[in-house]
């Protein structure tokens, strides 16, 4: 990549990346690993996760894929949820059998929080809108 020599070069190297982005349709399951995710278990449900999408066949529908760390230590392991229309979940405290669940709701593209069989343990940090 060249070297950025404005803020137009950045402007436009943004762009392409977002419009990259977007004609990627997948869902896009961020299992965070970073060093007190790996500590909570966040290795066990990456797997857990992974093996879930293949054995339904959702390779182009659904990617679980592994994320840095995002400060949320005290909610480890986290899982964001990223949407197709850009909006995204974060969940804390997530475990292997929740993991099945929110591969399975992304399947079926229907809510993921308020689902009665995740509670009490499973818990929506953040929603947040996209662009």
């Amino acid at each position: 990549m060249d070297k950025f020599t404005s803020i137009e070069d950045l402007k436009l190297a943004r762009k392409e990346i977002l419009e990259t982005k977007r004609q990627d349709k997948r869902i896009k399951i961020l299992v965070h690993m970073g060093t007190c995710c790996i500590a909570a278990g966040s290795s066990e449900i990456i797997k857990v996760m992974k093996s879930e999408v293949e054995a339904l066949s959702l390779e182009d529908e659904i990617e679980v894929v592994s994320s840095g760390c995002i400060g949320l230590c005290y909610a480890e392991p986290t899982v964001c949820i990223m949407h197709q229309d850009g909006n995204y979940e974060v969940y804390g405290n997530v475990d292997s059998q929740q993991g099945r669940i929110m591969v399975n709701r992304c399947k079926e593209q229907s809510p993921i929080m308020g689902v009665t069989e995740l509670k009490p343990h499973w818990k929506a940090i953040t929603v947040c809108e996209g662009e």
